[in-house]
């Protein structure tokens, strides 16, 4: 991908809004209190669970920054790396509930499908949006850039 146009990016910010819901759905059937853990373990997994709730939280705060706030680097740039934590957090989230499941077979079946779902928004929506707010936050910059003086003329 050369360059993002605005639609692109429009649409990726609309695309996070009007998929919060269903991610948020996604990461609560997530449910580590039926799973046969330690209580040490399952404390992690959920501080874990915790953190990709707040990240998905961050990032739909900055998608709607973003989208009122037009033509501002700031929260193009904040936006674009809360949607990477983001990314970062459920593949993070997804090894970590691999690492520490049970091996009784309902419970492995049942993790296996949580990290799978998780891993699977991670590079595919969570990633697209991470390209598309890179490429256009990176081409705006460069056209600021463009507009201002020359550094050896100040």
């Amino acid at each position: 991908m050369t360059g993002a146009t605005l639609a692109q990016f429009n649409a990726a910010l609309h695309s996070v809004t009007a998929n919060e819901a269903q991610w948020h759905k996604l990461i609560e059937t997530v449910n580590i209190e039926g799973l046969p853990i330690s209580y040490a373990e399952g404390k992690q997994l959920e501080q874990n669970k915790t953190i990709v709730r707040q990240d998905l939280d961050m990032v739909v705060l900055w998608a709607t920054a973003v989208a009122k706030d037009k033509n501002s680097l700031y929260d193009e740039v904040n936006f674009m790396s809360a949607i990477q934590e983001l990314e970062s957090q459920l593949e993070q989230f997804a090894d970590l509930l691999l690492s520490e499941a049970p091996t009784d077979a309902a419970s492995v079946k049942k993790v296996s499908g949580w990290s799978t779902d998780l891993t699977t928004l991670a590079t595919g929506p969570v990633n697209d949006i991470w390209k598309i707010s890179f490429i256009y936050a990176t081409n705006h910059a460069r056209q600021l850039d463009l507009t201002c003086e020359p550094r050896s003329t100040r």
